[in-house]
């Protein structure tokens, strides 16, 4: 009768730590875990072996790998209530159960079909001590505890620990740089950042437009570059203002237009605000500049069609009633009487027959009269 084997003993060694490193040190993130679940199932000699995260609001642990008999299983997710992974992420320790593991946890769904014995299990913690997630070894026999094989299984799980650190600060800084990306470039004022030395170490993409210019020619230049004389004069005037604060952030509006130059050469009123505030225990500088050159534009065609209509307005008085054309001699003795009787307060009757234009001549008294600024009621009496 052959002889069957009813306990498996966790090897143990320098060549087991050997193997396990030799298999792992090239990989990082998914790949390090798929690395280490496979070659930790094969050097500990272990049916499965997977590394999970910690759903916290779900109470649920995801894998991240999972290495069973000969292959990875993908996508294995399940709720811990009534697990022996829920234990690991309760202890502190190693939660370490030799042998019928199915009879300790008869709620569990999974550990039948998985043909489990026995369990291991450790949870993996962040810097505050909550907890990220855990490493768990699984076998289909009996596993005796080895104090070395313990030693390699909590080697490896602060290594896997220290992966998911590096993930999860990864991931923050990704997401911090999408926001700030989103948050600098999603602005319409230009943003021009420089150093102590007055060289500019960033821009965004509104002030690379405002200055039909790249970044390429526009980081590592001199903002004096940007400024016209005066502009530059208020920006220094600013800046020293800046750095007599104490604060690490602090800003500063510059009173009035300033001036700034093009890639063409062309000059541009903008309002300004400058801010100080340091990093890495150096001191910046940002330029906010949002450009007014439309506005002034504006405002200057506006003034100048101001002038004109009051130029044109004084013309056409001064020529008579665009609405009244002729120049016979009734004609014109009618419009030297409507001038006569419209700067007084007196009322006027205007007699004629239908279609002869009396409302037209109403009208030209309205015009010509102090009320000219005020609405004109024609109401038909008939």
């Amino acid at each position: 009768m052959a002889d069957i084997k009813t306990s498996r003993k966790l090897p143990s060694g320098l060549i087991t730590l050997k193997k396990i490193i030799e298999g792992t040190s090239q990989h990082t993130g998914e790949n390090f875990f798929h690395s280490l679940a496979k070659n930790l199932a094969e050097s500990l000699d272990v049916h499965g072996v997977w590394v999970t995260e910690y759903l916290k609001d779900q109470n649920r642990l995801r894998s991240m790998a999972f290495w069973l008999e000969d292959h990875f299983v993908e996508e294995y997710e399940y709720d811990i209530i009534g697990t022996p992974c829920e234990s690991v992420i309760k202890n502190e320790g190693i939660c370490h159960i030799p042998d019928k593991v199915i009879d300790l946890y008869p709620n569990d769904p999974d550990l039948e079909p998985l043909g489990a014995v026995s369990y291991m299990g450790l949870a993996l913690h962040s810097d505050d001590g909550s907890i990220m997630g855990h490493l768990a070894v699984l076998d289909n026999r009996r596993m005796d505890e080895i104090p070395e094989a313990f030693a390699i299984f909590k080697i490896f799980a602060v290594r896997a620990e220290a992966e998911m650190k590096r993930i999860k600060y990864e991931r923050l800084l990704v997401d911090n740089e999408a926001k700030l990306n989103r948050l600098v470039n999603g602005t319409m004022d230009g943003m021009v950042e420089f150093n102590k030395d007055l060289f500019i170490t960033q821009v965004n993409q509104a002030a690379l437009k405002i200055f039909n210019s790249t970044s390429g020619e526009i980081i590592n230049k001199s903002v004096k570059e940007l400024l016209d004389h005066e502009g530059f004069s208020k920006l220094a005037q600013s800046l020293l203002h800046l750095q007599k604060q104490k604060d690490h952030f602090c800003s500063t509006f510059i009173q009035g237009q300033v001036g700034f130059i093009k890639s063409n050469k062309n000059s541009f009123p903008a309002e300004t605000t400058l801010s100080k505030y340091a990093f890495d225990s150096k001191e910046y500088y940002a330029l906010f500049i949002r450009n007014v050159e439309d506005r002034v534009k504006d405002q200057q065609a506006l003034k100048m069609l101001s002038v004109e209509t009051s130029m044109l307005r004084k013309i056409v008085n001064a020529q008579g009633f665009d609405d009244i054309i002729g120049n016979s001699s009734v004609m014109l003795e009618t419009n030297k009487l409507v001038r006569q009787v419209a700067p007084t307060d007196s009322t006027v009757l205007v007699c004629g027959e239908t279609g002869t234009g009396k409302e037209l001549f109403a009208r030209a008294i309205h015009k010509a009269s102090l009320r000219t600024d005020h609405p004109m009621i024609t109401l038909n009496c008939a």
